[in-house]
């Protein structure tokens, strides 16, 4: 429940039981319908057991180029006091780059799985859920702030050709050679 008192300051209130560990809000600023402005606000619900799992930090924050290799390990999430073999990690979102950005479900690492698209967006959120064996869980907000290379040579190769094939004959020996494909790398934009 949002509700204003005036000269800019607003006040988020809970208007019903919280039964999930994360939830995200999208505050918009209109003026005369028209957009103005816009940001997210994630709320972790904590569990007030006197042993609930904590991360080490609040919020963790990296930044990365778009020109990071695929696998590239960004930053790790990390619970204090717990043995890393019993936490499991998992993304609470599907949301920007779900397929891109990923962590490692036993290592809390936050990684790569394919190249940045160029157009990717230049802030990007994500909400890590960490659970122990006994099926505690707690969550955390990850900030990925993205740069783009300007005037550099990428290390984005990109095949000279869009689509090669090759015609085998069935009797072909071991080891000889099918195709040759070759890469170009291009410029960041």
């Amino acid at each position: 429940m949002l509700t204003s008192h005036g000269g800019g300051v607003y006040v988020i209130a809970v208007a019903r039981p919280l039964i999930d560990v994360w939830y995200r809000l999208e505050l918009v600023a209109v003026d005369s319908g028209s957009l103005t402005s816009s940001t997210f606000l994630d709320i972790f619900v904590d569990d007030d057991a006197s042993d609930a799992l904590r991360f080490s930090r609040p919020v963790y924050r990296a930044t990365l180029s778009t020109a990071i290799l695929p696998g590239t390990c960004v930053t790790t999430v990390s619970l204090t006091g717990h043995h890393p073999a019993t936490t499991t990690y998992r993304r609470l979102d599907d949301g920007a780059l779900g397929d891109v950005i990923q962590v490692g479900r036993r290592t809390g690492r936050i990684c790569t799985r394919s190249w940045l698209p160029c157009d990717s967006p230049t802030i990007i959120r994500l909400a890590i859920l960490a659970y122990d064996w006994s099926r505690r869980s707690v969550a955390v907000a990850v900030q990925l702030k993205i740069e783009r290379p300007s005037g550099t040579v990428s290390r984005r190769p990109s095949f000279v050709e869009g689509f090669y094939h090759a015609n085998v004959d069935e009797n072909v020996p071991l080891g000889h050679c099918l195709l040759t494909v070759s890469t170009t790398f291009l410029h960041a934009a």
